[in-house]
């Protein structure tokens, strides 16, 4: 067990800069005043800094902690943190400052958070991103005349592969209605900003197929998995929460198809789980940023190579700078905001394939608009 006193200089020091630029940029951005306030309590107190220091490099993170920490809490719920966290202080109010309550927990709890941290990785599965894919896909669908095979990659525990099984719902900057589709199970809402309403009389698409490709999948019928997804929502975000629930409850009768795999690696041999007939389309949403440059260039390779068993296109909820995309959107219109998405479709044809922005978005789905 790594305690502050090992902890290696370059590690901490690492540690210590991710955990002040979440503190003072990510965390007002994404709108969590408490999460700030840890990171920030958290950049002083190496004893908190070593429950990462075993996890792979990648998860040294502070959503990653933060994540392990919700899990905890969400276990035991009568911890004084845990009257920081709207969903779980009930009619409590907070008598004691953030931070020490997180040390104190750190200190019960540390074992159980270095594993967490060391083998869980933060897999946000935001269902209402669906407000941007789903007339995305539809309008595919539409173009080239067939239902779609759809294969996402990177699904999480898949909630997005439900996405015509919801209704939607576009509203103005006054909250009216300015184009619903037929009724579904869940019925996500987003205000219309920054361009027009989204070809909603297309919607739901129609999927014939589906399957989800991840390096670790999550079951919406296990408890531990429907636990960490819970614990990956930000805890200011109550919104989001009551989104997840009502997605997962639909979900447990009829859970998305998932398979474990490389995003890359296993792509193709995916898509050969798909009905044949049907367009397949490639759909992520916010898992390509996750992949290094390098191997997001051979994703799109393994795209081309695909293409050339079978036309294909790529539905893309991403932040707006992750390449090919950026080159397609007016970056001076997000500037440094980090919750400026956009809507993009990639078209493999004959060996080409063509980038169009179809619209932006923000990143949680609160907002679209349609190019």
């Amino acid at each position: 067990m790594t305690q502050a006193s090992d902890l290696d200089p370059e590690v901490r020091e690492r540690l210590v800069r991710r955990f002040r630029r979440f503190a003072d940029e990510e965390a007002p951005a994404v709108g969590s005043p408490l999460y700030a306030r840890l990171a920030a309590g958290a950049s002083r107190h190496p004893d908190v800094l070593a429950v990462l220091a075993e996890a792979p490099e990648r998860q040294q993170r502070p959503t990653t902690l933060f994540a392990a920490v919700h899990d905890v809490l969400l276990r035991d719920p009568q911890h004084p943190l845990a009257a920081h966290y709207p969903r779980l202080a009930g009619d409590r109010e907070p008598s004691s400052d953030p931070v020490d309550d997180l040390r104190d927990l750190v200190r019960e709890h540390h074992d159980e958070l270095r594993r967490l941290a060391g083998t869980r990785g933060t897999q946000t599965n935001e269902v209402l991103r669906a407000v941007g894919v789903a007339p995305a896909i539809a309008q595919v669908a539409a173009e080239v005349g067939r239902p779609v095979a759809l294969l996402e990659v990177g699904p999480s525990a898949g909630l997005l592969l439900r996405l015509d099984r919801y209704g939607y719902r576009y509203v103005d900057l006054d909250g009216r209605a300015v184009g619903e589709s037929p009724a579904g199970g869940l019925r996500l809402t987003s205000e219309v900003r920054h361009g027009d309403v989204p070809p909603v009389h297309l919607l739901p698409p129609p999927i014939v197929d589906r399957v989800g490709l991840d390096l670790a999948p999550l079951d919406v019928t296990d408890e531990d998995d429907v636990r960490w997804l819970r614990a990956c929502v930000w805890p200011e975000h109550t919104g989001r929460a009551e989104r997840l629930d009502a997605a997962l409850a639909a979900a447990r009768d009829d859970p998305p198809p998932l398979v474990t795999g490389d995003m890359v690696d296993d792509l193709a041999a995916t898509a050969d789980r798909l009905d044949p007939d049907a367009h397949l389309v490639v759909l992520h949403g916010v898992s390509l940023m996750y992949l290094p440059a390098g191997r997001r260039e051979r994703f799109r390779q393994r795209l081309a190579e695909l293409a050339r068993r079978r036309p294909l296109d790529v539905v893309a909820f991403e932040d707006h700078r992750i390449e090919p995309y950026g080159e397609l959107f007016p970056a001076d219109l997000a500037g440094d905001d980090a919750m400026h998405g956009i809507v993009a479709r990639s078209s493999y044809r004959a060996g080409e394939v063509t980038h169009t922005l179809l619209g932006r978005a923000h990143m949680h789905g609160r907002w679209v608009g349609w190019a």
